[in-house]
């Protein structure tokens, strides 16, 4: 496939049937409803039967223009009609942002999971949380669940005050506070995305 840039472990294909009126381009992102989305290996004439592969580093077309840039690891859909990456929105994302691209980049490498099941996100941030510390999961939305464990450097743990998932503009972030802190203390986080 000319636009893969890495390979990933787990990397899944799946058949569909070409019904959009249209050959659909080897490289192009195919959305495959509950089967998720995936990058088109080959090209499909309409009609024909075609294979979307899922689970890799794809270099994909994006606009061009004030506020188009990318941040690694945003999370980003697919705008059919434009046929162009664009920020994710009501949750459906064909994947992250590998590598940052700028307003004038007309192609971004996005990460496309391997399976269209829920998202994992885990970390390990370092930092005093007896004031709070936020941590974005990239999701854009509430974590379906998530569980956060603090650490001291000694190793034992902290007790939590606040342990919350954002809404609304801060939506896929979690502040996580202790009652007492270190800057060397310890904080795993894992969530997940329905």
């Amino acid at each position: 496939m000319k636009n893969r840039i890495h390979d990933a472990m787990g990397a899944t294909r799946f058949a569909f049937t070409n019904g959009t009126g249209d050959t659909i381009a080897g490289g192009s992102v195919f959305d495959g409803g509950a089967l998720g989305f995936g990058i088109v290996v080959d090209d499909v004439a309409d009609g024909g039967t075609g294979v979307a592969e899922r689970g890799g580093v794809y270099k994909l077309p994006k606009a061009t223009g004030g506020g188009t840039g990318f941040a690694m690891g945003d999370a980003v859909g697919w705008d059919a009609s434009a046929g162009t990456v664009v920020a994710a929105t009501n949750g459906r994302s064909i994947g992250a942002v590998w590598k940052a691209a700028a307003d004038g980049d007309d192609t971004v490498e996005v990460h496309v999971p391997s399976s269209p099941g829920p998202e994992v996100f885990m970390t390990k941030v370092t930092g005093d949380a007896s004031g709070s510390i936020e941590v974005d999961t990239g999701f854009g939305q509430a974590p379906a669940s998530f569980i956060v464990q603090s650490w001291s450097a000694a190793g034992g743990p902290r007790t939590h005050t606040l342990v919350l998932a954002m809404s609304g503009g801060d939506a896929g972030k979690i502040v996580i506070q202790t009652g007492a802190g270190a800057a060397s203390d310890t904080h795993n986080v894992f969530a997940i995305r329905d």
